[in-house]
């Protein structure tokens, strides 16, 4: 026997299935509207948030005005060693002790012995032409050429020129390529403004003759410009291969009228 269902019934299960079905594709039709949201603000967010970055960035500095640079100690120390260190000078010892003063010299000249005193062709006693050797500026060394300690002179530009000393190293032949004058404690007018520098490898009494002697530098001191006080001018360098075992130092400019020059101390050096 045939059960027959009751059309009522299986329309009202038809219209139950229909809402069903329409139901589960609004559902799925809100949830894509929402995934297609969130994504959108994820790339917008993606897109907005660094170009903000960038503009803050542009428009602030990258170290504020008012902050502190700090550097290491031993980073500055690095730094200011390498850019300031001198190389050192050479020994100036002279043998036995002895350096020779001399006067009315000029280059490639014989050499005539300066005396001590405070006459013409002397050098103070106690301010001799060693102290310019010794490696203290608190020394100095006082030569009057053809002028006399005290003696005015209205027209003078010879006082004290044409002077210096020679010595031969106790250390024997030695390179020398450099050379520094230092100041003495007073009376910038007397300091020496042109020098020269020879050397020698003669032996004796033929260190006397100006033959003997070759020039290696002729020219500014270094000392136009007035350091101060007993204080070094900057190293004057010049050309030199020969190594010498004698230098001689004579001046032949000096700052301005005075009665004779002075200076505290000759450097030399080998770089």
């Amino acid at each position: 026997m045939s059960t027959t269902r009751n059309p009522k019934l299986m329309k009202k299960e038809t219209n139950k299935s229909v809402k069903s079905s329409y139901s589960r594709m609004q559902n799925r039709k809100i949830l894509g509207i929402i995934l297609l949201v969130i994504v959108a603000a994820i790339v917008t967010v993606g897109i907005l948030l660094p170009t903000t970055i960038l503009k803050k960035n542009k428009h602030q500095p990258s170290t504020p005005r008012n902050s502190k640079v700090t550097f290491s100690t031993s980073s500055a120390s690095t730094l200011t060693s390498t850019t300031t260190k001198e190389p050192d000078p050479i020994p100036t010892d002279a043998v036995q002790g002895i350096v020779y003063g001399v006067y009315n010299t000029s280059v490639g000249d014989d050499s005539k012995a300066a005396t001590p005193g405070k006459g013409i062709g002397q050098y103070i006693t106690h301010e001799s032409p060693g102290k310019a050797c010794d490696g203290n500026v608190s020394t100095k060394y006082v030569s009057f050429g053809p002028c006399s300690e005290g003696t005015s002179y209205d027209d003078d530009h010879g006082c004290g020129l044409r002077t210096g000393f020679f010595l031969k190293l106790e250390t024997g032949s030695t390179l020398v390529n450099g050379l520094r004058v230092c100041t003495a404690n007073d009376l910038l007018e007397r300091d020496p403004i042109i020098v020269s520098l020879e050397g020698s490898n003669s032996t004796g009494t033929n260190l006397t003759l100006g033959a003997s002697w070759t020039l290696l530098y002729d020219g500014p001191s270094g000392l136009l410009l007035d350091p101060g006080r007993r204080k070094c001018g900057p190293i004057q360098y010049f050309d030199n291969i020969v190594e010498y075992s004698s230098y001689r130092f004579l001046v032949s400019g000096k700052r301005r009228k005075a009665d004779c020059i002075q200076y505290s101390e000759v450097k030399l050096y080998s770089v």
